[in-house]
């Protein structure tokens, strides 16, 4: 099941074969995070990707499968007023999943 937003108290306790018990306890917070918004548009055979400026230094994504393997947009983005810009031109055939991923911190 999903854990609500909060602090959880989890415990896990352990029987060995001789019958000897052990237990563990740990705190886990869970904290929801406010999405970010994607405007994708295709215009003239190239794809704009845009997201708030708030989320500047957050990094494209993209991946050929929802379920697959991503990868970073490696082209250039451009401040636009209140949005971040990456224009690209795709293969003819090429679908493309995209999400943004938050910067290590």
């Amino acid at each position: 099941s999903r854990l609500s937003e909060g602090d959880h108290l989890l415990t896990v306790t352990v029987t060995d074969s001789a019958g000897q018990t052990g237990e563990a306890r740990r705190t886990l917070t869970v904290q929801r995070r406010p999405s970010v918004p994607l405007q994708i548009t295709y215009l003239d055979g190239a794809v704009e990707v845009g997201w708030p400026v708030t989320h500047s230094q957050w990094r494209l994504m993209g991946s050929h499968d929802a379920g697959g393997e991503w990868f970073p947009v490696t082209e250039e983005t451009v401040e636009a007023g209140e949005h971040v810009w990456v224009r690209f031109a795709p293969e003819s055939d090429e679908t493309l999943f995209f999400r943004l991923a938050e910067p290590a911190e």
